[in-house]
This record gives C-alpha cells, structure tokens and sequence, in this order.
C-alpha cells in the first residue's frame, strides 16, 4: 500500500505542509541515500527497518520515529522479514527551523518514541487526512487551513513528546554542550576550524569538548565537521551550473585535488560520479513524479 499526498499551495509562509502519506513497504525496500530539501517526520507504524544518518544506523521498529532535517544524508531502509509500514508528513516554511529545534531533535539524535501514547499518531494520520480532503477542496473548503492545523497540532505534540524524554536542547549538562559545538561547526564549516577556537567561543575545555563530542556521537571533532562539508557538497551536486571547483569552494576547500580525495574517501566514488548520479536521480525522479500525476 502506498499513499502519497502533494501540497502545492504556499500560501502559508509560517509552516507549510509539503507531502504526507502512508507506505507499507516491501522486504528490503529501500531509499537514498539521499537528501530533502524540507524536514521529515516519519512515524512506524508496524514492522522494523533501519535508519543511517551519517555515521550513525538506528533500529527501529512499532512506536519509534525520526526526523530528517533539510540537506542532510540519510537513507533507510526495511526488514528483511518484517518490513515496516510508516506514515510520514514533510513540511517547510520560515518558522519550521525555530519549532523543530524545540523539540532537541536533530541529525545527531534524529529518533524519538512515542510511549505509551498513541496520540502522536493521530495526529499524524489526522493530517494525513486533512491531505485527503485538500486534494478535493470542493468537497472540503477551508481545508488547507484545517490541513496546517493539524500539522500544528502534530508538532505540539511532538515538543511535549520529546521534552518527557529529555531532548530538550535548553536541557543544562553535556547534551547542551554537544549541541551547542554542533550549531558552532554548522556556523563556521566554511571557515579554517579548530577545536581550540570552537572550546573558547564556548567557553569549554579543549580536551573536555573533544572526549565529549567523541562519546556522544562517536565521530572526533574533525570527522564531524568533514561530513558536515561532505553532505553540503553532495547537496551541491545537484547544482549544474557548479564546477567541482566551485562545490569545493563553498564547501571549505580551497584545493580542488584535497576536496575530491576527501569526498572519495567518504562516499566511496568521485565527485564526478556522484555528481552523475546525482542528475539520473533527478531525472528519474521527476519521471516518477510525471507517471503519478497522468
């Protein structure tokens, strides 16, 4: 079963609901790796499959979820024996950033429970719902409101969710250190880092920060602000009218040849070969999306 929903009207620049819909998917099933340009919030509603983000794979099953923020790296993929079915919605907008980062979530730590309560989910599929009747506004007027209100409602509920678990990031201790060092690198990858300026903008010990960082999200300093570059980069694919050069550029790289080790060392392949699949995932994609909508 598979159920997708697609909401062209951005009236509401706030908070948008861009996609949503269920899937059950088959053994194996798989998608991406890959990136949105949107976040993403996936809920199981049944069976297990696995989440990579990163460096990082997390197993999931019935009541767990995850978030994946805009232009991050991540695929996921079924059970072998007992592939999961997920409801998903997908949302943008000028306050999506500021409501999501009250929840604590991130690409870090981008999974979540939903606990003994099944209300999360409701709310997921009451959105969904309210996707239905958008697609047929003459049956439904005033629904694209109703349809941002649940996804209001749904994010309520998610802040309230992940604040019983201690994810939120205004938490004091460690967790808020780790955050804080993340935010720090996305701020400055394009500049020359160390881990000594990072410790003193925050106040920290170089050593402590370090060990900190290494323990909670088992990659150095350095690691993590090289997939940072590598999955702007590979975001940047995406862009024709870039040069290898110029992806190298925006991404920290003053040396061509340097960028194009790394990024073959992290992806296994060439800037170039990406780039190349890069473009035939486009063009398959808006193929797909062309057959869906004849």
């Amino acid at each position: 079963m598979l159920e997708k929903h697609y909401i062209q009207k951005k009236d509401n620049t706030d908070l948008n609901v861009y996609r949503c819909g269920i899937e059950s998917c088959v053994a194996n099933h798989m998608w991406g790796p890959g990136v949105r340009d949107h976040f993403l919030v996936h809920i199981i509603q049944d069976g297990k499959g696995i989440l990579s983000m990163g460096r990082k794979s997390f197993h999931l099953s019935q009541g767990d979820g995850f978030v994946l923020p805009p232009n991050v790296l991540a695929s996921w993929e079924a059970d072998a024996s007992e592939p999961w079915t997920y409801a998903w919605v997908g949302f943008h907008g000028l306050k999506a950033t500021s409501i999501l980062r009250k929840t604590g979530l991130s690409e870090e730590n981008p999974v979540f429970q939903q606990g003994g309560s099944n209300q999360l989910h409701k709310s997921m599929m009451a959105t969904v719902e309210a996707a239905r009747q958008e697609e047929n506004r003459s049956a439904a007027a005033g629904s694209d409101l109703m349809l941002t209100g649940h996804l209001y409602l749904f994010l309520s509920e998610l802040i309230d969710i992940c604040r019983q678990q201690g994810r939120m990031m205004n938490s004091s201790g460690p967790s808020r250190h780790v955050q804080k060092a993340m935010d720090y690198m996305m701020r400055h990858y394009l500049d020359s880092f160390s881990v000594e300026n990072m410790a003193k903008a925050l106040s920290l010990d170089r050593s402590y920060l370090s060990t900190l960082i290494k323990k909670t999200t088992g990659q150095s300093p350095q690691a993590h602000l090289i997939r940072i570059r590598m999955e702007k980069a590979m975001v940047f694919m995406n862009h024709p009218q870039l040069s290898i050069a110029d992806i190298a550029r925006s991404v920290g790289y003053n040396d061509p040849a340097q960028f194009s080790k790394t990024f073959h060392k992290v992806f296994g392949i060439p800037p170039m070969q990406a780039r190349k699949q890069c473009f035939t995932t486009v063009f398959q994609e808006q193929d797909k999306v062309v057959e869906e909508t004849e």
